[in-house]
């Protein structure tokens, strides 16, 4: 898992699915994944996230997260992917790779989707994220889309 990028995992984590170019092969390996997951498992992933964003300097201030628990969360997602890819999806990731696909990547873009569905999922994360609503200036919002000219 060293051989994915910092940038390319929080993309995987934050972007939207990418549209469906990917192969029938490399669609079923993501669905093994996607079902090879426990919920236990999948809260792993979303601590995971947690951990990994709370080191970034501008986030610092908003929790602490001791080096050991990190270190610890880090070698149980490896542990985790490595054992939904290659001990519960072995063939299908076989078959991905051979249609030309990349099934390390894939699996770990496949399972942080899934942990990030999870978080924004969650109704205590749902009520804080619709809670920004309150602040939205509606006005200029409204006079913005009105005006076709603008």
């Amino acid at each position: 898992m060293r051989m994915v990028a910092t940038a390319a995992i929080f993309a995987a984590v934050l972007a939207p699915a990418s549209p469906a170019t990917a192969s029938p092969e490399t669609d079923r390996f993501a669905q093994c994944l996607t079902r090879s997951v426990t919920t236990a498992e999948r809260t792993l992933l979303v601590r995971w996230i947690f951990t990994s964003l709370s080191a970034h300097p501008a986030l610092r201030d908003m929790g602490t997260v001791t080096s050991a628990a990190r270190e610890t969360n880090t070698r149980s997602v490896a542990a985790l992917i490595d054992d939904v890819a290659i001990g519960r999806c072995p063939a299908e990731a076989r078959r991905a790779q051979q249609a030309g696909g990349d099934p390390i990547r894939l699996s770990f873009e496949t399972l942080m989707r899934l942990a990030a569905s999870d978080l924004m999922a969650n109704p205590a994360t749902g009520i804080e994220v619709q809670g920004l609503e309150r602040f939205i200036d509606r006005d200029r919002w409204n006079a913005m889309l009105s005006n076709p000219a603008g």
